[in-house]
């Protein structure tokens, strides 16, 4: 079983919580049963834990004593349902204009989830203690769930610290996306080689949020330079989700997530020459 070692108080990208919260959001695609052990497992308080199903929609707050996470998740098919969709309606959402499907599946939880989160503060100014740091994750759609709940977290002015996202689909326009970057700068969007989600809903009428996180073919992790270089050479069009599984997608999977941060978490080992 993967170990859970997560910094609770980091202030800037961590591999080590990168890798942790890929962990998080791998768990989101399972039963509450399932998810509940796990955390357990990994040293959470089961009773500092609410599950969410509503409709496409699912996602878990957990928390222990120094942090509380919160972790999306959405059914792979209904993704590519909307992202195969050319006629991919903006509608009013926080901080901006937003995809309509996405802002819909976050609807869905997000009473309940704004609740849980209040609740497990009210714990905190109960017990004359420091709030406990909040994080937010997803994979896929999840990705884009979690972006959109860290942004109606920010209009809100609720203290969020940091937004880790993997394969993450376009949210927004550019008005969200400017208005994201200059209220939150603890974002970090990483994107595994050529998956392809990361590169819909297509530009100009949709753009990214949050600082790239880029893992090229060789296992480097890169920034913006990284990103650039995949959207220049990638070779791809809406059409081609439409004949895709979100699933078959390789570089976009999960599970490649992880192994790819796995390796990433920890400096490599100079051996001596000679």
């Amino acid at each position: 079983m993967s170990a859970f070692e997560f910094d609770p108080r980091a202030r800037d990208y961590s591999p080590a919580n990168a890798y942790s919260l890929a962990l998080l959001s791998d768990l989101a695609y399972s039963s509450k049963g399932v998810v509940k052990r796990r955390l357990k497992s990994w040293g959470f308080d089961e009773d500092a834990f609410d599950f969410f199903d509503r409709g496409d929609t699912q996602a878990f707050v957990t928390a222990n004593d120094d942090c509380v996470l919160l972790a999306f998740r959405g059914t792979e098919q209904l993704l590519a349902d909307w992202l195969g969709d050319l006629h991919i309606h903006l509608t009013g959402g926080p901080l901006g204009k937003v995809h309509e499907g996405f802002a819909a599946g976050l609807n869905a939880v997000w009473l309940d989830v704004l609740q849980a989160l209040r609740d497990l503060q009210a714990e905190d100014r109960d017990a004359g203690r420091p709030p406990r740091t909040l994080w937010v994750t997803g994979h896929s759609l999840g990705a884009a769930l979690a972006t959109l709940a860290v942004a109606k977290l920010i209009e809100r002015a609720e203290p969020v610290d940091g937004l880790y996202t993997y394969g993450s689909p376009r949210c927004g326009d550019a008005d969200f996306s400017a208005a994201f970057d200059a209220r939150f700068s603890s974002a970090y969007r990483i994107v595994n080689r050529n998956d392809v989600v990361t590169r819909v809903p297509l530009r100009p009428l949709y753009r990214h949020v949050g600082t790239v996180k880029y893992i090229d073919d060789n296992g480097v992790l890169r920034g913006e330079d990284g990103w650039q270089a995949f959207l220049r050479s990638a070779r791809f069009a809406v059409e081609d989700l439409r004949a895709l599984k979100v699933g078959a997608v390789k570089d976009h999977l999960s599970d490649q997530y992880i192994a790819a941060l796995d390796k990433l978490r920890a400096p490599a080992v100079a051996v001596p020459v000679g």
